[in-house]
């Protein structure tokens, strides 16, 4: 048995029995570093198990120091924003739990280097599932490259029991408010784990989601996630979320 402590930029993990702390350092540097979650967020706090007991994933409460850099429309020019990612661990690895390796390929933004504003250089692959929208504002800046303060950009998440793991996707609490939390998900973001993205609901009874006639800015038309009350125009504040299969 183990057991997993959130760390500002890593995930520990325990033997439960002993109380040993594994040791996932692979550069010889002191002490015992646990699993390296700089490229998924920060503030590891709250964790979910899928069902079947294979993966658990571990929330971050804040963006990763590591950004995206995203093209805006087809001139080369770049835009950065924000990585928040939801970091799946595979349980069935033995003794040393790492990332899921389905959910480690992904290149999201197309881009490896530097950025205008870190000094921390943009990883090639994107690992983990995209919780802050990053797959669609790629599109949203190709077509719209002057829409780039009118994104889907978060910074934090609700605290407490803020998300469901099923058998095909994470839900997730929204803040019901623009510019916090999760923003556009409004009630319940959903986030497909084949995909690894979120899912877009459609609103006002239309058949798909309406990226452009919605609007791209903080809105409450704007909002894809599920509606827990479709005929109220305000979010619902939600204090805890489980699944129960």
């Amino acid at each position: 048995m183990m057991v997993f402590l959130g760390g500002c930029a890593e995930v520990s993990v325990f033997d439960a029995a002993s109380g040993e702390r594994f040791d996932y350092n692979t550069d010889a540097l002191p002490g015992r570093p646990g699993i390296d979650a700089t490229a998924f967020g920060q503030a590891f706090t709250s964790f979910g198990l899928s069902p079947d007991g294979t993966t658990l994933y571990a929330l971050p409460q804040q963006k990763s120091p590591l950004q995206f850099f995203i093209e805006r429309g087809t001139s080369g020019n770049r835009q950065t924003y924000n990585r928040m990612m939801l970091m799946p661990i595979d349980l069935t690895t033995g003794d040393m739990p790492a990332v899921a390796a389905r959910f480690e390929g992904a290149d999201i933004d197309a881009y490896e280097g530097a950025t205008s504003l870190s000094p921390l250089n943009t990883p090639a692959a994107d690992p983990g599932i995209d919780l802050n929208y990053a797959s669609a504002v790629r599109y949203q800046l190709k077509f719209l490259p002057d829409s780039a303060g009118s994104s889907f950009q978060s910074a934090s998440f609700p605290v407490g029991h803020s998300m469901a793991v099923t058998g095909q996707g994470v839900w997730m609490r929204g803040s019901g408010a623009p510019g916090s939390g999760l923003g556009k998900g409004g009630d319940l973001a959903v986030y497909d784990l084949q995909s690894a993205q979120a899912v877009f609901f459609p609103q006002d009874g239309a058949d798909f989601y309406q990226f452009w006639l919605n609007g791209v800015a903080g809105d409450s038309q704007a909002r894809f996630g599920f509606d827990l009350t479709p005929s109220q125009s305000r979010d619902v504040t939600t204090r805890g979320l489980a699944f129960v299969p």
